[in-house]
């Protein structure tokens, strides 16, 4: 599982998160999510389900997005 801090290192860095072979977990606040995407919270917020469900299918992973969705 991958959260808090270690998020952050991934920043402008995402093929590094490549969940093949293995079972990664990654679970972001909108801000984290947004920094990760390079967008702003606003934006996260505006599409969470579409923006984490295309995060996790590019990269193979469980995204748990953190947040009640609107």
């Amino acid at each position: 599982m991958i959260d808090a801090d270690a998020l952050n290192a991934f920043a402008g860095r995402t093929e590094l998160l490549d969940g093949v072979g293995r079972a990664m977990v990654l679970t972001p606040h909108p801000g984290e999510m947004a920094r990760l995407l390079g967008k702003s919270v606003k934006e996260v917020e505006a599409d969470r389900i579409n923006l984490a469900r295309r995060f996790a299918t590019e990269h193979k992973l469980t995204l748990v997005l953190k947040g009640g969705g609107h």
